[in-house]
């Protein structure tokens, strides 16, 4: 309760009276349960603007649209496709205010102190609303979509090495080498800090991806030895297949760049990617 600090979970309370005097709502989980708050919301403002309730229905319509096929765990504002919030955020412009919210670091390890990434015009305000009461949110722009842009980004990294790390350790424990695996892969991304890895990990793929293809064939020749899964270092032998065509090598004159951006530079300027 914004306005005695006490908590008020688990007690039943009128949604009319909060509905109408609260400074911030946030939609958390269900989307029903959202829906109706809005329609609660509308319903008092009927006379003042007609079209709330419709406004609020759209806003549900093309989150579902968007979301039909995404599973919502609890705790977790739910990252959206980008043009869902820019919709939504023009569906609002002049009727209410409106912030794109996204967790970006796992809650039952961090609580309320979570990073949350919000982005449009009214992020601003949405953190100095909230931080005072401990949550821990970063503003990404003024863009509507932003943070989930963002967070679906990161997901990219996050999932993706997740996936790559259940096929590393498959192989190993097929092997019998999973404890001595999984430490010297440790030890290797705990020798220094992850930005430098980041670094390392780019730039020195943009120069030696060609070398890097023939390592990958040996890998999926062990793999398939193992009758272990080999879908991950495929994508990758693939992608290493792909920056060798781009020619970066050529590009940076067989030296790594200084920066991850110079190689994102050069690979944006070579046009849309072809998958």
């Amino acid at each position: 309760d914004a306005k005695t600090g006490k908590e008020i979970a688990n007690i039943k309370v009128d949604a009319n009276v909060y509905a109408a005097e609260a400074e911030l709502a946030l939609r958390v989980k269900d989307q029903r349960a959202a829906l109706e708050l809005a329609r609660e919301r509308a319903a008092m403002e009927k006379e003042e603007d007609q079209n709330q309730l419709e406004i609020f229905k759209e806003m549900n319509r093309l989150r579902q649209e968007n979301q039909a096929k995404e599973r919502e765990d609890w705790g977790k504002l739910m990252p959206v496709i980008e043009k869902t919030m820019e919709q939504v955020a023009q569906l609002l412009e002049g009727k209410g205010r409106f912030v794109d919210a996204a967790i970006m670091s796992p809650v039952p390890l961090n609580g309320i102190k979570a990073l949350i990434g919000a982005s449009g015009a009214d992020a601003e305000e949405f953190r100095a609303l909230l931080a005072p009461y401990g949550m821990n949110i970063k503003v990404v722009g003024p863009k509507p979509g932003g943070a989930s842009a963002m967070k679906l980004i990161r997901s990219v990294c996050m999932k993706g090495l997740s996936a790559v790390l259940m096929e590393c350790l498959e192989a190993a424990q097929r092997y019998g080498v999973l404890e001595a695996a999984a430490a010297d892969i440790a030890g290797s991304f705990d020798e220094r800090p992850f930005m430098q890895n980041m670094k390392r990990y780019v730039c020195g793929t943009a120069v030696h991806a060609e070398r890097r293809i023939h390592e990958m064939g040996d890998c999926l020749s062990l793999l398939g030895s193992l009758n272990s899964s080999t879908r991950m270092t495929k994508a990758t032998r693939a992608k290493l297949m792909d920056v060798t065509k781009m020619g970066l090598r050529e590009t940076f004159n067989a030296k790594e760049p200084d920066t991850i951006a110079a190689v994102m530079e050069a690979i944006v300027a070579l046009g849309p990617a072809k998958v």
